[in-house]
């Protein structure tokens, strides 16, 4: 857990949280906070931390799509597993910065230029 006060990291607790963003007053409201399982947990349930967020989202997916089908994350969570998990069995459209080990395809179209 990170620690403002002391700018450092600390043992101790985590949550993944929920808020739902108000896009015209520019704001967002807290929605729900989970208690993030430590890694032997995680390792119980023969799981890791992007598949458990990404389980979190879905069993929610109906409660939250009645407020937007847009889900924004932070660059953690740009990773395949966890993008192709929400895609396949959501209807949110991800928002979100790549991460910098990002592979992008370019799937153009050919219009006898070589210039896009």
């Amino acid at each position: 857990m990170r620690s403002g006060c002391d700018n450092d990291t600390k043992a101790g607790l985590e949550i993944g949280g929920i808020a739902l963003g108000d896009v015209i007053n520019h704001t967002a409201f807290h929605y729900e906070a989970i208690q993030t399982p430590n890694q032997e947990k995680l390792k119980e349930q023969n799981t890791n931390l992007l598949q458990h967020y990404a389980h979190l989202l879905i069993e929610r997916k109906d409660e939250l799509a009645a407020f937007s089908s847009l889900l924004a994350v932070d660059c953690y969570f740009s990773k395949r597993s966890f993008v192709d998990n929400i895609l396949e069995k959501t209807d949110f459209n991800i928002i979100s910065r790549l991460r910098d080990d990002a592979v992008l395809y370019f799937f153009g179209y050919d219009s006898g230029s070589e210039s896009c």
